[in-house]
């Protein structure tokens, strides 16, 4: 069971929906998580204060959990696998304040049209293979 690498949520266990999602491992976490903080503090801005990050085709959460765990405002989780959706929603549940998490059920296409109350620092989008044409999620957000 994968858990939170960093944060006040560290070592939480996070389940994951067997054979239905693919989490992303630790390490690429740590890796994606250094990058944006590199790139923060190069930059002297600060991704986590006031901001949330928009993690589409979200499985089991844990992209946005770790946004949530670092200091984010919010976490915006777009799915639409039922099944999928019931363990995100757990898993929000025991991470985050009811404030802190929303759970758009939809497609990826249509989710990602939305106004976010909390503008985004972080757009982390990892759709399952051969899925989505990620060509039209991109042109949507840009």
């Amino acid at each position: 069971m994968p858990s939170i690498i960093g944060g006040k949520y560290k070592k939480t266990k996070i389940e994951v929906p067997n054979k239905l999602v693919r989490p992303t491992s630790a390490l690429k976490r740590e890796a994606i998580f250094s990058i944006l903080e590199s790139y923060s503090l190069q930059n002297s801005i600060d991704i986590y204060k006031n901001k949330s990050i928009i993690d589409v085709f979200a499985g089991s959460g844990l992209i946005g959990l770790e946004g949530v765990s670092r200091g984010m405002k919010k976490s915006y989780f777009i799915e639409n696998n039922e099944n999928v959706f019931k363990i995100l929603k757990n898993n929000c549940d025991k991470i985050c304040q009811k404030d802190e998490y929303e759970i758009i059920f939809d497609e990826a296409i249509n989710g990602i049209e939305r106004v976010f109350e909390i503008e985004p620092s972080v757009i982390f989008i990892d759709p399952p293979y051969k899925k989505e044409n990620i060509n039209l999620i991109l042109l949507k957000i840009i």
